[in-house]
């Protein structure tokens, strides 16, 4: 679990895990992504997934997630993944 604090008040969220929808324990997992609705805009929830990036390249190939939101699709793909068609993923970034 990765976290964004701002004066020692939690305003950010990310999570990275091996993939439950795999069996394969080189592929990840970006899991909820929040960032607190006044600290939005503000380049917190792309230090969030940076700082999953670098971590997540010392243990896995891929990384894969999964959002319905168009907002976090573009989002997502600023910060690199490319569309998936695969069952359990909107997202995709090979490490």
């Amino acid at each position: 679990m990765f976290v964004a604090l701002s004066e020692r008040e939690l305003v950010g969220v990310c999570g990275l895990n091996v993939d439950p929808y795999t069996d394969d324990p080189m592929v990840g997992r970006v899991r909820h992504l929040y960032v607190v609705p006044s600290f939005r805009r503000k380049g917190i929830g792309a230090a969030l997934v940076s700082a999953v990036l670098q971590e997540a390249r010392g243990y896995f190939t891929v990384l894969r997630l999964r959002t319905h939101r168009a907002e976090a699709s573009a989002f997502y793909a600023d910060m690199g993944f490319r569309p998936s068609d695969e069952e359990h993923s909107t997202h995709v970034v090979d490490l």
